[in-house]
């Protein structure tokens, strides 16, 4: 028996990059079918939750590759009620806690409808708070901890990070970024570097990235950036791109620049991932930040295609986060892990770090939100 029924929308085809009105079923948290049903058949019972959602796109689950979840962080977010409320069925809390504090913390990951997984801090303590700054001497590194926690929590601890501001380097520059590589090559794990005004050039820093790490806040403006002094994208960075570093435009309220993201997009220069590095102090937070999918349409009004950017919050994550199986994708006989998108033509305000302020003429909204076939969110126009 159907537990719902999405009628008359327009389901997302990954293969074809394109939107085709269809109806879709899902039983025992699994998509049934795709195509026809008829309200007379044997599989449609009293408590089967039709909907109409015409007009709408639904696509796969949204991944947020770059946020911080309460209680691994203490600024960070609701989990569910910030992800699902934004047609976000997957996440991935970017090194909020180290090895000190993560397993008294960890508790929401298990607790949670929400797919959640995570990255190690480097630093024993993680991030603290916007305030105090983590201490990342690679001399107090805690790496016999580190290694048995990523060993204990394979599959859900999937990565190490590491923020690399030149405020909470100073001296030490990129000598603890080069330790925090050894470490997660020893480990088998790839590396998320924070590189918001990185102490030195940041063509030094993507230098020792490997293929399979993240360079976050990739269209950053303070410090050295993405841009070379000429006014294009640094060679370094491309080549980094080239040799499969993968490239997140983490917004949150203060790590994105009109100047910076415009000249890279111009240059054909496409992150891999766009995400949101959501803390209590950038959700909601218009213009700059306020949800994934308001970031999502910020790209869209700076012309990158939305099949493009669909890839950067599904199939993309997806893959890195080892979730191919469940998330990113829809086709009958997969988890009903699904988003219902409206495109409304309204305008919409996009802002910058430094007080830039766009006007654009379309966003979308998020109208319902589907996790393993239960209905975990709804707007009350759908």
């Amino acid at each position: 028996m159907y537990q719902i029924i999405l009628k008359n929308g327009l389901i997302w085809d990954s293969a074809t990059s394109s939107a085709i009105q269809k109806d879709l079923s899902i039983e025992n948290g699994k998509i049934a079918c795709i195509g026809p049903i008829h309200e007379n058949e044997q599989t449609i019972g009293r408590l089967t939750n039709v909907i109409d959602v015409s007009g709408a796109m639904v696509l796969p689950g949204l991944i947020d590759m770059h946020t911080h979840i309460y209680p691994l962080a203490a600024f960070g977010t609701s989990a569910e009620a910030s992800c699902f409320s934004s047609g976000v069925t997957a996440a991935l809390d970017c090194g909020s806690a180290g090895a000190a504090n993560y397993e008294k913390r960890r508790a929401v990951i298990d607790s949670s409808r929400l797919q959640i997984k995570t990255l190690l801090n480097v630093s024993s303590t993680g991030v603290l708070s916007g305030r105090i700054n983590e201490n990342i001497d690679p001399g107090l590194f805690d790496r016999g901890k580190i290694r048995e926690l990523a060993v204990k929590y394979k599959g859900e601890i999937i990565g190490l990070k590491i923020r690399q501001g030149a405020e909470i380097a100073g001296e030490l520059g990129l000598k603890p970024l080069e330790a925090a590589i050894d470490l997660a090559e020893e480990l088998g794990l790839p590396i998320m570097v924070h590189c918001t005004n990185p102490p030195g050039s940041l063509d030094d820093m993507v230098n020792l990235l490997r293929k399979g790490d993240v360079l976050a806040h990739v269209f950053m403006g303070k410090g050295s950036t993405v841009i070379d002094p000429n006014g294009c994208v640094s060679k370094a960075v491309q080549a980094a791109h080239e040799r499969g570093v993968l490239m997140d435009a983490a917004n949150a309220n203060a790590h994105f620049a009109f100047s910076v993201a415009e000249q890279a997009l111009n240059e054909h220069f496409y992150p891999d991932i766009i995400s949101t590095d959501q803390t209590i102090n950038s959700l909601y937070r218009r213009p700059n930040s306020y949800n994934l999918l308001h970031i999502m349409s910020k790209y869209m009004d700076m012309g990158m295609e939305f099949s493009r950017i669909l890839d950067c919050v599904t199939r993309i994550p997806a893959k890195w986060m080892g979730l191919e199986d469940s998330e990113g994708e829809i086709s009958v006989g997969r988890p009903a892990n699904l988003a219902v998108i409206r495109l409304l033509n309204e305008p919409v305000v996009f802002g910058d770090y430094t007080g830039v302020i766009k006007t654009g003429h379309q966003f979308l909204k998020n109208m319902m939100t589907i996790k393993n076939g239960i209905l975990v969110y709804r707007d009350q126009e759908i």
